[in-house]
């Protein structure tokens, strides 16, 4: 039976590389086969050893490429291009949990700084004590910082 999917192709390759074998199916092949999704793409890259690798505009551009996506680009394929926290924070950290995610499964890439988490979520005493609680290594935000948030979110309820 042919490969239907694309990670049947990419096993197929594989399989043929570990057998000393020419690839049977290209890039090309895998990227209109079925369920050619970001998973499928990273994994094409990682298994077949950048043999006709996706780029990091490919993948981004896949549909289904999340901040999640990005991140997992970054850390499973330290050989490809990597996305830069400006790419990341532009086009997909749109929340505390994606500057947190980021800063926690990237040790080695540049991380968030406190200062550039609380001007973006600085509205929120919660996102605030998540930034603590998730990054243990990271400045910390003092039960001042916090408590000055919850009594200026306070004094603008009151009014």
């Amino acid at each position: 039976m042919k490969p239907q999917t694309a990670k049947q192709l990419t096993d197929a390759n594989q399989k043929a590389l570990k057998e000393g074998k020419p690839v049977p199916y290209t890039k090309q092949q895998h990227a209109a086969a079925k369920g050619c999704d970001p998973d499928a793409k990273r994994y094409w890259n990682f298994f077949l050893n950048g043999r006709e690798a996706y780029t990091k505009k490919e993948y981004a551009n896949t549909k289904g490429c999340d901040a999640l996506a990005v991140i997992i680009w970054n850390r499973l394929l330290p050989d490809a291009e990597p996305f830069s926290k400006q790419e990341y924070s532009n086009t997909y950290g749109l929340s505390a949990k994606d500057f947190i995610l980021w800063n926690e499964c990237l040790p080695d890439a540049e991380p968030f700084t406190k200062q550039e988490y609380n001007i973006t979520y600085g509205f929120s005493a919660n996102n605030l004590t998540l930034w603590n609680e998730c990054l243990p290594n990271a400045e910390p935000f003092t039960k001042g910082e916090i408590n000055e948030l919850i009594k200026a979110n306070d004094n603008e309820h009151a009014t």
